[in-house]
């Protein structure tokens, strides 16, 4: 079990690149901070994403290459997960996923860790309305996550918990 920094936040979600949409701007305020601990918690490495014809990435290797940016990317931001866990789901089949397995997995980090702050992002839409992250957001991560912070909160329970970069009516602030 990790002591508790008095700093540190765990960010749960779907794949990589969305949490920079999510955090990356916090984190890099607390960069050089060391009491700060930072957890990261990705369901899938975004496999089935789309890719931009410029980026040129052989068929069928889309998930490793998501996985190599998002660690290069936060090593560029200065600040890089204290602990980053990919939990390897299939990108579009968390829904699959049993939700005793999700709930349980999330909930160990969260006792091992014990984070003053939880975040969560789940879906996010552009200002055109396009959904950036899968359906499976509300079907399944929301439920595991409030159910994994609740089984968590084996200390003092979190200062906070935040939808991270959303809005998100879900989120509940435990004290």
């Amino acid at each position: 079990m990790v002591a508790s920094p008095k700093h540190s936040v765990a960010l749960v979600t779907a794949h990589p690149d969305d949490d920079a949409y999510g955090l990356a701007g916090s984190v890099a305020l607390h960069a050089r901070n060391p009491e700060f601990r930072f957890i990261l918690i990705l369901a899938t490495d975004g496999g089935a994403g789309e890719v931009a014809p410029v980026v040129d990435v052989p068929a069928g290797t889309l998930g490793a290459f998501r996985r190599r940016e998002d660690e290069a990317a936060w090593r560029s931001h200065g600040r890089p997960p204290d602990r980053h866990e990919w939990f390897g789901y299939r990108d579009g089949g968390v829904a699959d996923v049993p939700f005793g397995e999700l709930t349980g997995r999330i909930a160990l980090i969260l006792r091992e860790e014990r984070p003053r702050v939880l975040c969560v992002l789940l879906a996010r839409t552009e200002s055109r309305g396009t959904r950036i992250t899968s359906p499976w957001a509300g079907q399944q991560m929301r439920p595991s996550i409030w159910s994994a912070a609740r089984a968590g909160r084996g200390w003092n329970g979190y200062s906070t918990v935040l939808p991270a970069g959303a809005s998100d009516p879900a989120a509940r602030h435990y004290g």
